[in-house]
């Protein structure tokens, strides 16, 4: 039997993190799957910070206070890696 260990659950190896299951925000990651790794490593990984960075920046300033809707929650697909399907913002109002 093949088991899939996606990239995502890399963050819950308690020999790795000592409370895994604990939100920490300044959590040094020593490795981020995202862009792959070793020799599969994206080529665009730079590229593809640098526009997702400019991005957040942007539409923060932009839409400052916002929350996920309660009317239409979430829709996530699992497998290799956790994609949002469909990921709904609601705001008061835009600059």
């Amino acid at each position: 039997d093949m088991m899939l260990a996606g990239p995502p659950m890399m963050s819950l190896d308690p020999k790795v993190f000592a409370n895994p299951l604990e939100a920490d925000f300044d959590r040094a990651i020593p490795i981020n799957p995202s862009f792959g790794f070793g020799p599969h490593r994206c080529a665009g990984t730079s590229v593809s910070r640098s526009l997702l960075a400019i991005l957040l920046e942007e539409l923060l300033t932009r839409i400052p206070d916002f929350e996920l809707s309660k009317k239409d929650p979430p829709v996530v697909t699992h497998g290799v890696n956790i994609v949002y399907e469909k990921l709904m913002l609601e705001w008061p109002h835009a600059r």
